[in-house]
């Protein structure tokens, strides 16, 4: 703590500083990840402002020397957080536009910018928040002295205002009710052309993807959703080849696969896993035909295709426990369950439909099914500033 307290310290002169530039509400500053990424809601948001608002300069910041070579190449603004101009368009924007975090950009250059959170997804889980008296204290600096590192913001972007929703942000962000934004997450816009849904996966094989949350409590930790419940690649294998499925895993980068299970999919040609660099969440679920997942937020996205839904909550009694649920599980996910990998296999995939219990889900979570999610973001964060 102290530590930080004298690295914040030296840098408060820095963010003070930055109060004196007036600023021009033309100028958008746009980032994702810590400044270590390219994809979400801020870079749909950014892309479409790119390509159809010219009266904006949008201006994406990173410390990857990769995503500055790839934007520019494309003929769009793109500046490291520390360069020249990097510096100069920070001080000068009026807006900020973050998916994660204030340090997606340069928030120590911010000062008087106003802050749009596009957050990185709608969950159903809790926000987890470590509630010591340290954390507690660290957490009134920043919110009163240190702000240029705090998750305060002054509106966040939603997709939905229901109420159990609306009550856990208000909490975890200190934003007033009347700062969201309800205009949809601007990444879902990936999934529509012309207001329409895009084809999906053409292949022989229908694509099965695997996609299981981040468990706060077990950052650390092995955690086995597998082997523990009843996985048999073997006999999962076969079963795929009978149904003419493939099964992809994309692990939380924060979860770890057990080892035993990576040497096992070697030897099966139906079984594989995703590569997060190659392919962004996105851009896989317009490939996958069935999502399995957990308590994440993926399957809230993967609603927009129209698509079935397997919920897999192995660990559901342990996880409520550790980490806790905002919703009632059973109310808010599909009706097609297993709790174990042995009951994935009884499961006749030409069945599955997407059905009125995912419609009901989807407009619950969803206002807007239309694809416009980014130009109606623009719009209302345009109409704040005007």
């Amino acid at each position: 703590m102290i530590v930080n307290f004298l690295k914040y310290s030296i840098q408060l002169p820095v963010y003070i500083f930055s109060f004196i530039f007036p600023r021009k509400k033309n100028i958008w500053i746009f980032g994702d990840r810590f400044g270590k990424r390219y994809d979400d809601n801020s870079k749909f948001l950014y892309e479409y402002i790119s390509q159809n608002e010219p009266e904006i300069k949008a201006i994406w910041i990173t410390d990857k020397n990769e995503i500055v070579s790839r934007l520019r190449k494309d003929g769009n603004l793109c500046y490291k957080r520390w360069s020249l101009l990097g510096i100069l368009y920070s001080l000068r924007s009026k807006v900020g536009i973050v998916t994660f975090s204030r340090y997606d950009i340069n928030s120590l250059l911010m000062g008087s910018a106003i802050w749009f959170n596009l957050h990185h997804g709608t969950t159903i889980k809790k926000d987890f928040y470590n509630k010591t008296l340290k954390v507690r204290i660290i957490n009134f600096l920043i919110k009163y002295i240190f702000r240029f590192r705090s998750t305060y913001y002054d509106y966040m972007i939603c997709s939905n205002k229901n109420p159990i929703f609306i009550e856990s942000f208000k909490k975890n962000f200190k934003i007033l009710e009347n700062k969201f934004i309800l205009s949809g997450l601007p990444r879902n816009d990936f999934f529509y052309i012309n207001g329409h849904i895009k084809k999906g996966n053409s292949s022989f094989k229908k694509k099965i993807l695997y996609a299981p949350t981040f468990r706060v409590l077990e950052r650390e930790e092995k955690v086995d959703l597998f082997y523990k419940y009843s996985w048999d690649t073997a006999k999962i294998s076969n079963f795929l080849y009978e149904s003419n499925l493939e099964l992809f895993i994309r692990p939380h980068p924060h979860l770890k696969i057990p080892s035993k299970l990576f040497k096992e999919i070697n030897l099966f040609k139906n079984i594989k896993i995703s590569d997060p660099l190659k392919l962004s969440p996105q851009e896989e679920l317009m490939e996958t035909d069935f999502l399995i997942t957990d308590y994440s937020g993926i399957y809230i996205d993967f609603l927009h295709l129209k698509r079935p839904i397997i919920m897999a909550p192995f660990d559901i009694d342990n996880f409520e426990k550790r980490e806790g649920l905002n919703y009632n599980y059973s109310k808010v996910t599909s009706n097609y369950k297993i709790s174990n990998w042995i009951e994935l296999i009884n499961f006749n995939f030409d069945d599955l439909k997407f059905d009125k219990y995912h419609k009901r889900i989807f407009d619950y979570f969803d206002v807007y099914q239309d694809g416009n999610n980014s130009r109606r973001t623009f719009q209302k964060i345009n109409k704040i500033l005007h």
